[in-house]
């Protein structure tokens, strides 16, 4: 029988002896080494836990404390963590005070003068709640797992959710000034590469760059679309903000992935961390859509990685799997080099054009004038040429989306009055006639009105982004009828 208790036992299971400190009141002082031992856990994979608070005093769901990540004693964190149910199976942490600076053995923590104020064994400060001289004087974590400074009358002065790590629980509020980033690694919680923003329009996802180049959009935020559901939960956009909440049944929580995936993951049976979804899916790509997957030069195709083509003199692969494939490169690249290697039917996660209106060479010369410009992109695809006029019409605009098929109509009668033909124009009579639905639109067949700018060729002291254009005249555009 005793045996049995401790299988099933929850990981904090305590009697009234060694009940669990739910609040501290100011002034409260901690040292890491001398956390008492019915407070100190291990874990089957070598992870420790220094208990400071919990959500409750027997059985708690969450916990607040040091935690080290297998079994380097020299790199403790400050964090939130959420229990599982068997005592043995180590927590998941769901914020970190310190992720890029962890601390040692005698660090310490210390709430005092409506501050908390984590410093290493130099005395040196770390992180702080930056609250000096407040009227904070209690510490608490509540049931849904915010670590809260508050006053005596419990008026929030501060807390965790409003400073979120890489993971998001439900309850938890996303607003304009708030980021996800993700970790370095499962085993290195340093901040990553990757960062999920709320903007004032949709959900986007990030990754580092100068500048910073959005790789997802979800959750395009009108009257008419303020849920984002998926399988076990859902985000609901209220007022520039977005909460995360559960439809039910056993907790879960989201994470922003060191590889960039918004993965969502349920704890079945309170201990059985199982993957639901990735909200960040490209169901074309796959995985190749994000970036890095094979590494800074790799190339991704059907899930497997190779260097450039041709590319032998300058990279050299290192690995051959998704997540850690490098092209490592042999020999520098430098903006003298005159050579290209051209890449053809690829693809880029997040493809901005810089030049409009030009052609392959221009996108060469311009690259070559910027020493930190790797490689050039250039895209003949447009909405027209590729039958995709309905995706410019406004998807905030319900008005619009409803009347989806008449919008795309008068787009194409607008292409057809821009025909380089001045015969193929339509008259005004006949644009009536469209519009009416007395007369099917013609098919277009003539897109070279797409490229009639003229890029000048030897443009002057313009920077890498620019051109110059010369307009093209009315009567050009307009012609007789």
């Amino acid at each position: 029988m005793v045996l049995l208790f401790l299988i099933l036992s929850n990981t904090c299971s305590s009697n009234a002896a060694n009940s669990y400190p739910t609040l501290v009141k100011d002034p409260t002082f901690w040292r890491n080494n001398e956390i008492p031992p019915h407070l100190s856990f291990k874990f089957n994979d070598g992870s420790q836990l220094r208990l400071l608070l919990a959500n409750a005093n027997d059985n708690p769901d969450f916990g607040f404390g040091f935690f080290t990540k297998g079994n380097n004693t020299n790199a403790f964190y400050l964090v939130v963590v959420k229990f599982m149910t068997f005592y043995d199976v180590p927590p998941i942490v769901v914020w970190s005070a310190n992720r890029d600076e962890p601390v040692g053995e005698f660090a310490t923590l210390e709430l005092r003068d409506g501050d908390v104020v984590l410093r290493n064994e130099d005395g040196y400060i770390i992180w702080s709640t930056e609250t000096p001289g407040s009227i904070a004087r209690r510490l608490h974590v509540i049931d849904g797992g915010d670590l809260r400074l508050v006053d005596n009358r419990h008026t929030l002065i501060w807390n965790s959710f409003n400073h979120p790590t890489d993971v998001w629980i439900p309850g938890q509020v996303l607003g304009l000034k708030h980021v996800l980033t993700s970790s370095i690694s499962n085993s290195n919680f340093s901040s990553g590469i990757f960062h999920l923003g709320v903007t004032i329009d949709s959900i986007r996802a990030y990754v580092d760059s100068d500048p910073l180049q959005i790789y997802r959009t979800i959750f395009p935020f009108h009257e008419s679309n303020e849920f984002y559901n998926f399988s076990i939960g859902f985000l609901n956009y209220t007022s520039g903000s977005v909460k995360y909440q559960s439809s039910g049944g056993d907790f879960q929580y989201i994470r922003l992935e060191p590889n960039g995936h918004l993965n969502v993951y349920q704890l079945v049976d309170g201990y059985n961390q199982t993957l639901i979804s990735n909200v960040l899916e490209d169901k074309q790509y796959g995985d190749c859509s994000y970036p890095e997957v094979c590494g800074t030069y790799g190339i991704c195709s059907d899930g497997q990685c190779s260097c450039p083509e041709s590319s032998g003199s300058y990279f050299r692969p290192s690995n051959s799997s998704l997540g850690s494939f490098e092209c490592a490169q042999v020999a520098p690249l430098s903006c003298q080099d005159t050579g290209f290697v051209d890449l053809n039917n690829v693809t880029y996660f997040s493809f901005v054009p810089q030049l409009l209106f030009t052609n392959p060479e221009n996108c060469k010369r311009e690259c070559l004038k910027n020493c930190s410009c790797k490689a050039a992109l250039f895209s003949l695809k447009n909405k027209v040429e590729e039958n995709e006029l309905a995706s410019l019409v406004d998807e905030s605009n319900e008005d619009m989306q409803c009347h989806k098929e008449d919008a795309v109509k008068v787009m194409e009668i607008a292409i057809l009055c821009l025909q380089t033909n001045l015969y193929k124009r339509p008259t005004a009579a006949k644009v009536v006639r469209f519009l009416e639905g007395l007369t099917n639109v013609e098919p277009i067949s003539d897109y070279k009105f797409l490229t009639m700018i003229h890029i000048d060729e030897e443009p002057v002291a313009t920077p890498a982004d620019a051109c110059y254009i010369s307009p093209i005249t009315a009567s050009v555009l307009s012609g007789p009828r």
